[in-house]
């Protein structure tokens, strides 16, 4: 042994894991708030990160018709994936800013600015992205 003070490693705990459509967005939108406030999220970071969920669950219900959220916690961040089953043509190799006159493609722009990681992944399934945010360290 080196004597060192590693932390352990926890394994992610599933925080939230259901199913939605177009008339369970709001419901789910509550549910989620309530579950990452519960996990220690607060203030700006808990706003910024449901608004950057809700934009990709919209996103699903838009492309996928319907979807599947599983919020996860490993103690020291908060991570959310939203699955749809509609599948992209290509993932974007970047995530910019639309112009101001664009009427829409703003949701995972806002879900990239509102959290501190975006990922894509196009499979079999379908799109899964996945939103992290750092949780704060107790005092």
């Amino acid at each position: 042994m080196d004597g060192g003070h590693d932390e352990p490693i926890i394994a992610p705990r599933t925080l939230l894991s259901t199913s939605f459509d177009a008339d369970g967005v709001t419901s789910l939108r509550h549910t989620l708030a309530a579950h990452a406030q519960h996990a220690g999220l607060t203030g700006e970071d808990l706003d910024g990160f449901v608004i950057a969920v809700h934009e990709l669950v919209i996103n699903a219900v838009l492309h996928g018709g319907r979807g599947r959220l599983n919020l996860r916690d490993n103690g020291t961040c908060l991570t959310c994936e939203v699955t749809d089953s509609g599948r992209p043509a290509h993932l974007p190799a970047t995530i910019a800013a639309p112009g101001p006159t664009t009427a829409r493609r703003r949701g995972l722009w806002l879900a990239k600015q509102l959290t501190d990681d975006l990922q894509l992944d196009a499979g079999a399934r379908g799109l899964t992205a996945s939103v992290t945010v750092h949780l704060p360290a107790n005092p």
